[in-house]
Formats: structure tokens, C-alpha cells, sequence
């Protein structure tokens, strides 16, 4: 039975000492509240990602190809076999290397070669493409503007230029578009492309579909044909 005279802790006679013992016991009685984030990094973890960061400076270094539009894995990424070094010369597939290529051009002329109706015209069964090998080149190179008639729909468009890829990288993908699809036309080369460069070096506007039926005829020195109608 509680002594009535007993006073609570929190109670003092006047004039008395009070009890230290009795004011702290409830301090002693709560414990301290936990903390986080004072536990040290697991060393396993540093160095895992230490190991992450430095393979990624070397997938970067490696695959990154200064991050450049012009650029790709090198020859090998379009040659087919084991990927061994051989003596014989390094042969590239056109076809291969430019339907890479071709994945800038596919945003508007879309990979089936379809285009898009009343905006981008379509590459398979155009006659454009089956044209002019050395009119196909200017076109990449300068750009093409103004409107243009295929498969009895009209395109008042403008296509970019992609002079900034090299003349193989415009080559290879030439060669795609015109052998792709139900395309049949032949190869395109890269010598075609550099004198098609050269010879319209000076010229900074697009080309039209009027001024291209028009243009001089461009050969390389080997005598390659640029016409469809030259195969025949």
C-alpha cells in the first residue's frame, strides 16, 4: 500500500534537498534513439563500382567512336567470318554497311523503304533511285528540294544533305536503297561518290528534280556506268 506521506518524485518539501537519483530515473530510463547513415560503405560495394566506372571508360573509349555520325565499328562490324586477322584485304559488304547507314534515313523514308504519304516519298519503286547513280549522289550530298512525283503522288518537301558522311558510308547505302525492297538497280561505288563530290564541291544549295535531269553526267575513271539505262 502507497505510503500517503510519501511525496512524488516530482515533489519536494519546501526547504529540502531533492533527490538526484529520483529526478534522473527518468533519464536513465529512455535510451537513445537510433541514427542512420553512420554505418560505413561496404568495402565490396566500393569496389564494385569502382570496377563499373572503370569498364565503362573503356566501353567508352573503345565503342563510343568520339560520339561522331560518320563513324562505326570499323570494317570489321560489316565483314562476315570469325573476326580473326587474315592477310588477305579486308573486303566491306555495301549491303551490310549500309543498311546502317540507312538508319539515319529511316526516320522519314521508314525501313520498309515506304516513306510517308504526303510527306516523305517513297525509295522502293522510285524512279529516282533506279535513276542516276551519279544524280543519287548529288542528292545526298547537297539535298533535294522543290516537289518531286512518285507512284502518281506529289512530295513539296526538303530532303537534308548528309554531306558530313564519307564517301564509303554514302556508297554502302546507295547501294542498299537502290538493291532493296523490290529495288534491282546496280552497286554504287565509292569512286562515283568522291567525283560526284569533287565535281560539285562549290555548290551549296539543294538540288531540284529539274536541274538533276539536266546535270552533266558524272563517270568515274574506271568508266563505271551511273544510269539505269546504261545496264540495259
Amino acid at each position: 500500500m502507497t505510503d500517503p506521506n510519501k511525496l512524488d518524485m516530482h515533489e519536494q518539501r519546501r526547504g529540502t534537498e531533492p533527490d538526484v537519483e529520483d529526478l534522473h530515473e527518468i533519464v536513465y530510463r529512455e535510451k537513445t534513439e537510433p541514427r542512420e547513415g553512420g554505418q560505413a560503405v561496404p568495402t565490396e560495394m566500393i569496389v564494385a563500382a569502382f570496377a563499373l566506372l572503370l569498364f565503362g571508360g573503356w566501353y567508352l573509349g573503345n565503342y563510343s567512336a568520339d560520339f561522331a555520325v560518320d563513324r562505326y565499328e570499323g570494317p570489321a562490324a560489316f565483314v562476315g567470318g570469325s573476326g580473326e586477322k587474315s592477310k588477305t584485304p579486308t573486303v566491306i559488304d555495301p549491303m551490310l554497311m549500309g543498311k546502317r547507314v540507312f538508319n539515319y534515313c529511316a526516320a522519314c523514308h521508314q525501313a520498309s523503304g515506304q516513306g510517308v504519304a504526303g510527306q516523305y516519298p517513297p525509295l522502293d519503286g522510285n524512279p529516282v533511285v533506279a535513276g542516276r547513280a551519279d544524280n543519287l549522289a548529288r542528292i545526298v550530298l547537297h539535298g533535294l528540294s522543290g516537289p518531286i512525283e512518285v507512284a502518281g503522288q506529289r512530295y513539296n518537301g526538303q530532303m537534308p544533305k548528309w554531306s558530313q558522311l564519307d564517301d564509303s558510308s554514302l556508297a554502302a547505302v546507295l547501294t542498299y536503297i537502290r538493291a532493296s525492297w523490290s529495288n534491282d538497280s546496280p552497286p554504287v561505288s565509292e569512286q562515283l561518290v568522291t567525283a560526284v563530290r569533287e565535281a560539285t564541291s562549290g555548290r551549296s544549295a539543294a538540288w531540284s528534280l529539274a536541274e538533276l535531269e539536266s546535270a552533266e553526267i558524272i563517270e568515274t575513271q574506271a568508266g563505271e556506268d551511273v544510269t539505269e539505262d546504261a545496264k540495259e
